[in-house]
């Protein structure tokens, strides 16, 4: 056959058939709300540039099934990949099994022996018949922040995708700090090999330039701001928090977002990420002053949720919190008790009329409400994120910052708030816009003819 017959027919195939898009690195399954709200987003952008696209995510899971998602009034079926760590799973499901295959057919140069091994695979074959396949990394993963092993266990899926010689899109996410050598040549390795780079903030083009270094030219990274500004948000028909309370309509409350992982010290316990503070100190004072200075109530909302005992999670240190501070504050300090959904958590969150986070995703459901915030650091991300939309002097860096001075930045942010509030809705609609245009001009690339081979 012609190489122009050849080209024609794959054509036909790929007209005759769904538009397919695998996603990795946001489980919509997850207790972390902010990553959740990257998965649901990622799927509402596909679904409004190509709606009959079929989206299928790479992810861990007991079994490679479909599932029925409710995204904000509409349904949407995903397929699932599957990918186990367990030593107890089926040889042909686990990681380790998939990466050894994906480095077999990477060595072989005969292409129809490639074809033969990726086919004899189901996994490898459903991921090799994709016209998009992009990784967000769960926001700020793609960096060893949280220690090297879990960098290293979340890039093996990304790099079986390089194996496979499929063309991958990085989508918008922070790139770095790369605290190891190791960490920062497995990275430049992927975001050479990767065909779109997308970066939510510009700190971290500048960083992968000169990581990259004279490479740099032949790479194009661009802006495109965090995709969960385009998420919808869903007020639940009741609010459970402790104590019993009921709204008055219309009644202004401040949000408080305890990070759990903060509070603790990170993984280490042992000031993780190197913050000027004790966290710990900085909440309990902060109370205290919002207390003193404002009669408003305050609510702490959890955004990342998991079993009691878990103290990493939100919902435990917002617990722990509310019980050591009860007795004091017991007219103004309520519990948000209820375990929300990502939709529903931000329509809490929009309920505030001054928002103190220190999960990023729960400050950008904030801002994208156009809620007047105060964004408590620990990493770079949040800076980079908040300079790239306009809302910069939003960031409170706990790295920076003493005690004191944090602890009077949101004060003032508090007081100013009116003022804050004003250019919100014109820089979020403006980012939204950026995140619809960029996602427009990636899906509607034409589809490379080798995909549905």
């Amino acid at each position: 056959m012609s190489a122009y017959k050849k080209n024609k027919t794959a054509a036909l195939k790929n007209a005759n058939r769904p538009f397919r898009v695998c996603l990795l690195g946001a489980p919509f399954n997850t207790n972390n709300r902010g990553v959740s709200a990257l998965a649901y987003s990622l799927i509402k952008l596909v679904k409004d540039v190509v709606p009959e696209a079929k989206i299928s995510f790479f992810m861990g899971h007991p079994e490679k099934t479909n599932e029925r998602l409710f995204l904000a009034g509409e349904e949407v079926d995903v397929k699932i990949i599957n990918l186990r760590l367990t030593p107890k799973a089926l040889i042909q499901e686990h990681v380790l099994f998939l990466f050894f295959m994906a480095c077999i057919t990477f060595v072989i140069p005969l292409r129809w022996i490639k074809k033969k091994i990726i086919h004899s695979n189901a996994r490898l074959r459903e991921l090799y018949d994709c016209d998009v396949i992009g990784d967000i990394h769960g926001g700020d993963s793609f960096s060893d922040i949280y220690g090297l092993g879990q960098f290293i266990s979340g890039i093996i899926p990304t790099i079986i995708i390089i194996l496979l010689g499929k063309k991958l899109v990085l989508f918008p996410q922070t790139y770095g700090p790369y605290n190891s050598w190791v960490a920062k040549a497995i990275a430049r390795w992927i975001i050479l090999r990767a065909d779109t780079v997308l970066s939510r903030d510009r700190d971290s083009i500048e960083l992968v330039r000169n990581m990259l270094g004279q490479k740099k030219e032949n790479k194009q990274i661009e802006f495109c701001p965090d995709v969960a500004f385009t998420m919808p948000a869903i007020i639940p028909s009741k609010i459970e928090i402790y104590p019993p309370s009921n709204f008055t309509p219309g009644e202004a409350f401040i949000g408080l977002n305890i990070n759990g992982l903060m509070f603790h010290g990170g993984y280490t316990g042992k000031n993780m990420f190197g913050l000027n503070f004790e966290y710990k100190t900085f909440v309990l004072k902060l109370i205290e002053r919002l207390m003193q200075e404002t009669t408003s109530r305050i609510f702490l909302i959890p955004h990342t949720f998991g079993k009691s005992g878990n103290v990493y999670n939100d919902n435990e240190t917002s617990r722990q919190v509310y019980e050591s501070l009860k007795g004091k504050y017991a007219d103004r300090l309520y519990l948000v008790t209820g375990e929300y959904n990502q939709f529903e958590i931000k329509g809490i969150i929009g309920r505030c009329n001054f928002f103190i986070g220190s999960r990023m995703h729960a400050c950008i459901a904030a801002v994208s409400q156009e809620v007047p915030t105060a964004a408590v650091a620990y990493s770079k991300k949040f800076s980079g994120l908040f300079d790239g939309v306009g809302l910069g002097q939003m960031v409170v860096d706990a790295r920076t910052l003493d005690l004191d001075g944090a602890i009077n930045r949101v004060m003032e942010l508090y007081r100013n708030r009116e003022h804050e509030r004003a250019p919100i809705a014109q820089k979020i609609n403006f980012a939204r816009t950026q995140v619809k245009k960029t996602f427009t001009q990636l899906l509607r690339k034409p589809i490379s003819s080798d995909s549905a081979s």
